[in-house]
């Protein structure tokens, strides 16, 4: 049996476009934040805003993966009717362009690794792109700092498990803010301290996560969440990126216009959008004539059953796609000796051999005319 045929590549230049969002919502349906058409309330403006993911917290849902208006809404599941993480994701906002070509991601590309009530971890496995989305809810400061510790410890165990060294963005309400710079993960305008700001920060330095919101490319105010007084507000919620990333983000800031539909003034969107140009490798997809190259009316028990039964079984040792991949190759070569093509002639009955020919000759004169003003 020949080798399987190798495998062969090609390189794109890929414009990446990425436009980034999170946001505690309060429910999405539970009261008294939670009502019917919420959902696509929010959806709508996903839309009109062109935002390509978005990162919900505190949707107080049941575990949830759906598509609707073009939209792909992934959710972890509440727990007791709180807390619940959920990821959106665009399908009509292109993430990548190759040439004028937009690129867009499906379902298919996206595989959910680990979910609870607070942490939805997800995996974006497409041809051009592949990275890690990670939306979280940590514990908020009145908890004690011991049960805050282990949360942020235990996120760390699961991303170490799934993640490894792979691009990872982070959509977290931290209940933390960023605190003083350090010019690598938090920028020139960071925030005062709070209590969670030490464990925030360890997860940032731990997995090389910058905040965007802290640098220059950020406009305008950070503050996303105000408390229940009124009084004071606070960055607490954040889109956390790879530091590899913090110079491809061209823009940030908190979305007043995005209107969560709550009826007291809590948490604000933030957003980034990043873009940046990249050669990618991407395997080179050869059609398959094999089964199209066959006269299908000629496929019976009698032509094949004897070249098939000289297929030679491999060693069970070895993987069962490799088996599949052998033993569709035999079928397709036995029915390519068994069943070859008819050659085509002429459908109409007044057109002579002799003619037919003349028009094959007049093809192939005329593909060698185009090949020559190709070279030229």
């Amino acid at each position: 049996m020949p080798p399987p045929p190798p495998v062969q590549y090609r390189t794109k230049a890929v414009h990446f476009k990425l436009s980034i969002a999170t946001a505690n919502v309060n429910s999405l349906h539970t009261g008294p934040e939670g009502y019917g058409g919420k959902l696509q309330y929010i959806r709508d403006q996903m839309k009109a805003l062109h935002l390509l993911f978005l990162g919900i917290q505190e949707s107080r849902s049941s575990e949830v993966c759906s598509q609707s208006d073009d939209i792909l809404r992934i959710g972890s599941g509440s727990e007791g009717g709180h807390h619940g993480v959920e990821l959106w994701i665009n399908l009509k906002q292109p993430f990548a362009y190759v040439g004028r070509k937009p690129h867009f991601l499906s379902k298919q590309h996206v595989v959910v690794v680990y979910a609870d009530p607070r942490v939805l971890l997800v995996k974006l496995s497409h041809e051009l792109w592949n990275a890690w989305i990670l939306v979280a809810h940590g514990p908020h400061s009145g908890h004690p700092e011991d049960l805050r510790a282990t949360w942020w410890s235990n996120l760390t165990d699961i991303l170490t498990k799934f993640v490894g060294d792979s691009e990872l963005f982070a959509l977290v309400d931290a209940n933390a803010e960023p605190g003083p710079t350090d010019a690598i993960h938090i920028g020139p305008r960071g925030t005062l301290p709070s209590k969670s700001t030490g464990l925030f920060r360890e997860f940032l330095h731990t997995w090389a996560l910058a905040l965007p919101a802290t640098f220059s490319c950020h406009m305008g105010l950070q503050n996303t969440w105000t408390a229940p007084d009124g009084l004071t507000q606070h960055c607490i919620d954040h889109v956390c990126v790879p530091c590899s990333r913090l110079c491809d983000c061209m823009f940030s800031r908190v979305v007043d216009e995005f209107d969560l539909g709550n009826s007291n003034w809590d948490h604000a969107v933030t957003a980034t959008e990043l873009t940046w140009k990249a050669i990618v490798s991407c395997q080179k997809r050869n059609r398959d004539t094999s089964i199209s190259s066959v006269n299908r009316e000629a496929i019976c028990g009698q032509t094949v059953q004897g070249q098939l039964r000289q297929f030679v079984v491999p060693e069970w040792n070895q993987d069962i796609h490799s088996h599949v991949s052998m033993h569709n190759r035999h079928l397709k070569d036995c029915l390519k000796q068994a069943c070859p093509p008819v050659i085509a002639g002429a459908k109409k009955s007044f057109i002579t051999d002799d003619i037919w020919a003349l028009r094959a000759q007049k093809l192939q004169c005329r593909k060698v005319g185009k090949d020559l003003q190709h070279r030229h």
